[in-house]
């Protein structure tokens, strides 16, 4: 969990200090604003930050979990998939 935050806090920090403006989710929030006009508190940002990444986890878990179900299913896509990356 420390490394976890520690790494999360230190990409946040990273972006902010290097003043580059990228095309994605991270500048997306740092760009935020709410209603009044102010960005998100660091802990917002943070929170932000870790629900997307953690959520994103879980996602790509269960997509991977369901695909190698539906390939066990059907042994023809399996051993073409097998044939393919053995080529790779």
């Amino acid at each position: 969990r420390k490394r976890l935050v520690s790494q999360v806090a230190g990409v946040i920090e990273e972006r902010k200090l290097g003043g580059e403006k990228r095309q994605d989710i991270l500048q997306a929030l740092l760009d935020a604003r709410d209603e009044t006009g102010h960005p998100f508190t660091e802990q917002q940002l943070f929170d932000e930050v870790m629900t997307i990444l953690l959520a994103g986890h879980e996602t790509i878990g269960t997509t991977v979990s369901f695909t190698l179900i539906l390939l066990a299913q059907h042994p023809k896509w399996l051993s073409q998939l097998r044939t393919e990356a053995n080529k790779v």
